[in-house]
Formats: C-alpha cells, structure tokens, sequence
C-alpha cells in the first residue's frame, strides 16, 4: 500500500512538472525577437521546432501519468530530464549565460541566471530520483489473455 501510493506521488510529480512546463511554454509562445533564453535558442522562431517540444513533454508527462507501462515511462521521462540537465550544465559554464526558458522559474531583474540554471538542475535531479524510483519499484502488468 505505501509502495503503490508513493508510486502514485512520483507519477503525479513528474508528470505534473512535465505538464506544467509544457503549457507554460504554449502559453509564452514563439519569440521572434533575438534569443534571451536556451529554449529561444533552441526554437530558433520555429514553430514546428516550438510544438515538437512541447508534445514531447506533454506525452512524455500523460505517459507516466497514465501508468501505462510505468518503468518505461519513467525511463523516457528520465532521458528527457538528463537532456535538459546537459543543456542547463553546459550553459552555466558559458561566458555569458542565457535564462533557461524552460517555463517553470524565472530569474529576478538583476540576478544571476545561473541561479536559476544551477535550481533547474537540482530540480531534474530529484525528478531523475523519482523516475529511479518508478523504474526499480514499479512492475509493467502482464497482459491478460481473454
């Protein structure tokens, strides 16, 4: 029973970030002004670049929000988590450094963007450790033959 409703708590969180920054990048939508954040640099003012990352999120967060094959879900959904990570680490490390734009935190006027990077990544951390946790403890149900 504990097992099963800590499984549910990982599910419900990683897939609610994955959800919420999705929507929150919808919401902001396409800027076609030079880039200030990694994920303007990323979408470049490409619309089917801007949408193709938003349904990998958003199906990647109903994945494992639906339970349908949870460890695989959970995998996807930590392969996608490290991308993002890389992405926030190689940036801290440059000259200048640009916003995440990731949808989830913003760096007040006048701080120090890699605040927020460095926060990003702590925060995949412990998304990674939820998938972790759903790969080791969740089981993927037989089929039932009828």
């Amino acid at each position: 029973m504990g097992m099963t409703i800590c499984n549910w708590a990982w599910r419900l969180l990683i897939g609610g970030v994955l959800l919420w920054a999705a929507y929150s990048k919808w919401q902001e939508g396409i800027s076609y002004f030079p880039p200030e954040s990694i994920y303007d640099r990323i979408v470049a003012m490409t619309p089917w670049r801007h949408y193709a990352v938003l349904a990998t999120e958003s199906l990647m967060g109903l994945w494992v929000l639906s339970g349908i094959r949870p460890r695989w879900g959970a995998l996807g959904s930590g392969v996608l988590l490290i991308a993002f990570s890389v992405m926030l680490a190689v940036e801290i490390f440059r000259e200048s450094p640009a916003l995440c734009g990731c949808g989830i935190s913003k760096v007040y006027a006048g701080g120090d963007p890699r605040i927020d990077l460095a926060m990003g990544i702590a925060r995949n951390l412990l998304l990674l450790a939820g998938c972790g946790w759903l790969w080791l403890m969740s089981h993927d149900e037989p089929r039932v033959k009828a």
